[in-house]
């Protein structure tokens, strides 16, 4: 995949392409793109996603201290790169963009810039100033620049129309089940491997620290978590714990992100890492003293052993 920042270096064939923010590549994305690579290759093109960031709320004022991303940037080029997204363009977003009408944008961005054959819209999107531009305004406009259009209808989980922000709202109750579904995989985190205190490596538990890069990334309800570790390019089964590790107030240091990787004890500080999360297996507590912690992690491991073992057998 290719990325872009800007027009500069622009050779894309025959573009086939989508506009919008994106935020959880979602199932009701991925239907979009699976679109795309089927228009692309009747008309021996490429897929472009175009998508903005920061994200439109933000830099709109339209979003309050608690608003969360599904996705970092980082994770949102992880997620297209593993769909197969031939090009993605990540443009600034500015008000200046949010002040164009839907016309203006489709004839200086769309047309002029990126040469577009075909555009891919989801079934509730809108582009232009106040949301204007509709699926038939821009169809109506379109035969007069001379792209095609196609509208993918929208996917449902349980009889619920997949959007993020219902999977936000589920993530935050700590529904990691309907989220899942919803999102066509297990909810991702990326970041960078940190330094610990340590105090995991003593109970024979040592932990790789995640740090995160963008303080909005959406941090599901804190507790035990079965998990899938990406590093190095090896897959590997673990647990993570997030939260304020109550057993060790004296030296805990906020909220952490910390995951055991099972069969694994390397010094991983530096090191990019993508985790995962399968299922909540429970909620955070605080024990009393480090051998009950340590009893604990035991039985955690083990259900989360069974319960990964079953997956994969399922």
């Amino acid at each position: 995949m290719k990325i872009h920042h800007d027009f500069e270096q622009w050779m894309v064939k025959n573009p086939v392409i989508t506009v919008g923010t994106f935020d959880g590549v979602h199932t009701g994305h991925r239907s979009i793109l699976k679109e795309m690579r089927q228009s692309a290759e009747q008309l021996e093109g490429e897929t472009v996603v175009f998508t903005f960031w920061p994200h439109p709320r933000i830099v709109l004022g339209k979003t309050d201290h608690a608003f969360r991303l599904l996705n970092t940037l980082e994770e949102k080029i992880y997620l297209f790169e593993k769909a197969g997204v031939d090009h993605l363009l990540v443009y600034p977003f500015t008000p200046e963009i949010s002040g164009l009408t839907a016309e203006t944008f489709l004839k200086d961005y769309l047309v002029r810039k990126c040469g577009v054959r075909m555009l891919v819209m989801g079934y509730n999107h809108h582009l232009g100033r106040n949301r204007e531009g509709g699926f038939e305004l821009i169809r109506q406009t379109a035969g007069r620049f001379g792209f095609e259009t196609k509208r993918v209808e929208a996917e449902t989980v349980s009889g619920m129309k997949v959007s993020s922000t219902t999977i936000r709202e589920f993530l935050q109750k700590g529904d990691l089940d309907q989220a899942n579904r919803m999102l066509g995989e297990p909810y991702l985190i990326r970041g960078t491997v940190g330094r610990g205190n340590g105090v995991g490596r003593s109970m024979g538990f040592p932990t790789a620290n995640i740090r995160i890069t963008d303080e909005r990334k959406l941090i599901p309800p804190d507790g035990v978590y079965a998990v899938q570790v990406f590093l190095g390019g090896q897959k590997r089964y673990g647990m993570m714990n997030i939260g304020f590790r109550p057993t060790l107030h004296e030296i805990s240091y906020g909220r952490t992100i910390e995951v055991h990787i099972f069969e694994l004890d390397e010094d991983l500080y530096g090191q990019n890492i993508v985790v995962s999360l399968f299922k909540r297996i429970r909620t955070e507590k605080k024990f009393d003293g480090m051998e009950a912690l340590r009893e604990q992690l035991f039985h955690d491991k083990r259900d989360i052993m069974r319960y990964l073992g079953k997956e994969a057998a399922g």
